[in-house]
């Protein structure tokens, strides 16, 4: 019997219980493979004819490409997101805390300047200050200081 560990740790062979067939292949995973089911996978693939062989290269690789275009697609998302909220977090419509700048937002969220930096040009409610490289998600323009007093007017009263 063979006592599947946990990764990076040796299997331990269990002699006392001779219940699994003897040549078992374990692989990185933990998971059993046997050995005679691996011959049997080789001579199908030997069996094969030229066509029948490109035919199933081609849909490895079709396979291949879509599961890693579709993982790329997957961590951009979740970027995405992470950087939109932690902005709508650490942001307010104040004139000195409306933007953020690329480093901080790379620290605070564990994603490389570089792409928090296209993300952020990219997102469509995330704007870039004018002068410097900071973000925000209220608006394009810094806010004024004065804009929350509004606008004073005098009377003629």
């Amino acid at each position: 019997m063979i006592i599947v560990c946990a990764r990076r740790v040796k299997p331990k062979i269990d002699i006392s219980d001779n219940v699994d067939p003897p040549g078992k292949i374990i692989n990185g995973c933990g998971t059993g493979i046997d050995e005679m089911s691996f011959v049997k996978i080789l001579e199908f693939l030997k069996s094969l004819s030229l066509w029948e062989k490109v035919v199933a290269g081609l849909i490895v690789v079709i396979i291949v490409g879509v599961f890693t275009f579709s993982r790329k697609k997957i961590i951009h998302w979740w970027y995405k997101r992470k950087i939109y909220e932690w902005l709508k977090a650490n942001t307010t419509d104040q004139a000195w805390k409306q933007f953020k700048s690329t480093q901080e937002i790379s620290k605070a969220t564990g994603i490389n300047e570089n792409v928090v930096r296209s993300i952020c040009t990219k997102h469509k409610n995330i704007y870039a200050h004018k002068k410097n490289d900071e973000w925000s998600i209220f608006r394009r323009d810094a806010k004024s200081i004065y804009e929350e007093r509004g606008i004073l007017t005098l009377g003629s009263d």
